[in-house]
């Protein structure tokens, strides 16, 4: 009780203050604020403006999740396969002829392509030969694809390699065929094979992941002055003619589970492969695009997405690959359209609380948020383009919520309640001043404070009777209770040695009764009635003064509300 005294002695001075405001260019002020923040945010931090762990809730909780393109294969070099090969083959890397022998029954077999998820950076010193049979396997194909890695920025300066000698890699943005030795350096990863450089069939396999070190987004292509650096789902896009994708970065559409493309162990298909008479079918990779990759956890080619924290990179280029072929990306509305909805959002909910009462939009201090929650949940499902909501249902918590506590501390400079409790000295005699009116029958009944009258009251309230210490009709829970509802009552206390205080006070209830009378719809009669008494000054000599006598006297300013009450209803002349 004693915090409690304390804290409304502190906020008294703030409701105060704020109850002097218009109550309009509060909600507008507070609207225009957010609105700066929202711009501000959308312009100049892009990348945070992702609510990221609602997204990913709502990623591992789709209703609808798409379908693994069944032309997409993933030959897997996971645990089993190391064991199984090491006794031959030793430990990873194997010998190279081991991947040509395999790439020259894939392309034997009839796939449409081969994709490595495997960076050849480096020779194989010890199996000269071995890397012999690799190059010549990929000069015979023309199915095999390979990444490199796009290092830094910052050391392209340092770089001795130009982007006009990476034929197959790196496109002119204007569509002319480059010429070797022209364009800037770039700092860059390349295979060691001379065959695949050659090929042509190139491609980067960076990820670049958010913040919180979650992978959402593929980098499809990067554009380096007058040229672009193409991912390896991007070359699969032109030389297969799926559409290209439109932004230089995707956010994936992710499958419901990590490895969901029909995956063969690779140590299955190359024993399969050397037997005389073998067991797999001769066509069972025939048009297929065939990743091959690792996820056995060894080999340190696991990352973490919103769907798994151990998801390895085998999948995510195939997902890559899958969103390409199929244009399934997850789309997202640009800046201009997430700054629109914000700022409408936010000039809607300024006409709400300019219209309607706190009351009658509790609930929407809940509904909003989860109403624009729900949107986006089934934009995620239902559509291509994710409307990313996330941002604006927490604009629109922080508005009411900052609504609801500016509603508390007017209603509490306003309201009944503590705030009128220590006027009444026991040694002092009081006059006080009652009006009560009635509502219109269109007003009652959770439609007291429609179109706008509850804003425009307070309005009132504020230029004519600033002086006011008590109001009943602004809070649905009164000591009044049920029996009158649709009732506003407001009271005035002042000394009864202070001529001009009760004099200012008789002449705002004036002003409020014809103020209230402007309120209502022409030719509506508001029946008004407005009761005055004095409180005689308790005796000092009579006795202790005890607690109980403040409730006492409050009682008697409340039993002449409640005969004001009584004689507006009867409709007695004020």
């Amino acid at each position: 009780m004693i915090a409690s005294s304390h804290l409304r002695r502190l906020t008294r001075p703030w409701s105060a203050a704020l109850a002097s405001l218009d109550p309009r260019w509060f909600y507008v002020g507070l609207a225009c604020v957010l609105g700066v923040w929202v711009v501000a945010v959308n312009l100049f931090d892009r990348e945070h403006h992702r609510e990221a762990s609602t997204y990913d809730w709502m990623l591992a909780h789709r209703f609808r999740v798409p379908t693994p393109d069944p032309e997409i294969v993933l030959l897997d070099i996971d645990e089993r396969s190391l064991a199984a090969m090491a006794v031959d083959y030793g430990r990873w890397p194997w010998p190279r002829d081991v991947l040509a022998t395999v790439l020259s029954a894939l392309q034997a077999q009839g796939a449409k392509a081969v994709v490595f998820d495997i960076l050849f950076a480096d020779a194989d010193r010890q199996n000269p030969v071995s890397e012999r049979a690799f190059d010549q396997a990929v000069a015979a194909s023309r199915i095999a694809y390979f990444p490199v890695l796009r290092l830094t920025k910052t050391n392209d300066a340092k770089s001795a390699v130009q982007v006009g000698d990476l034929a197959g890699l790196v496109q002119r943005r204007d569509g002319r065929a480059s010429i070797p030795g022209s364009g800037p350096t770039i700092a860059i990863a390349l295979p060691y094979i001379d065959s695949i450089l050659k090929g042509g069939h190139l491609g980067t396999y960076n990820v670049d992941p958010d913040p919180d070190g979650l992978i959402r987004r593929y980098r499809m292509r990067e554009d380096l002055g007058d040229f672009r650096i193409l991912s390896l789902p991007t070359r699969l896009a032109i030389d297969f003619g799926w559409r290209l994708p439109d932004a230089p970065e995707k956010t994936l559409r992710f499958n419901d589970r990590v490895m969901a493309y029909r995956t063969v162990a690779f140590s299955d298909l190359f024993v399969d492969l050397l037997k005389k008479q073998r067991m797999r079918p001769a066509d069972e990779f025939r048009g297929s695009i065939v990743v091959i990759g690792a996820t056995a956890t060894g080999l340190y080619d696991q990352k973490g997405t919103p769907i798994s924290r151990i998801h390895p990179g085998l999948d995510i280029l195939a997902t890559a690959i899958d969103d390409t072929k199929n244009a399934r990306f997850v789309d997202e509305l640009g800046v201009p359209a997430d700054i629109a909805i914000a700022l409408a959002l936010l000039a809607a909910m300024t006409w709400l609380c300019v219209r309607y009462s706190h009351e009658q939009l509790r609930l929407a201090f809940l509904i909003a948020p989860g109403l624009l929650f729900g949107i986006s949940y089934l934009s995620l499902n239902l559509s291509q383009v994710f409307v990313d909501l996330a941002s604006p249902a927490s604009i629109a918590f922080v508005y009411f919520s900052l609504v609801k506590l500016y509603s508390a501390q007017v209603r509490r400079r306003w309201g009944e309640g503590e705030l009128f409790v220590p006027l009444l000295e026991p040694t002092v005699e009081h006059w006080v001043g009652c009006l009560a009116t009635s509502l219109p029958a269109d007003r009652q009944r959770g439609h007291a404070f429609a179109g706008g009258f509850e804003t425009r009251y307070l309005n009132l309230l504020r230029t004519v009777a600033p002086h006011v210490r008590i109001t009943s009709g602004l809070d649905a829970q009164s000591w009044l209770g049920s029996a009158f509802v649709g009732v506003l009552v407001a009271t005035w206390v002042e000394r009864s040695d202070d001529a001009g205080a009760i004099e200012r006070a008789r002449g705002e209830a004036q002003q409020l009764l014809a103020g209230l009378q402007t309120l209502c719809a022409k030719g509506v009669v508001v029946p008004m009635r407005f009761l005055e008494e004095t409180i005689a000054a308790e005796d000092e000599d009579g006795g202790p003064r005890s607690k109980a006598i403040v409730p006492l006297r409050l009682n008697r300013l409340r039993a002449l509300v409640s005969r004001t009450v009584l004689q507006m209803t009867e409709g007695a002349a004020p």
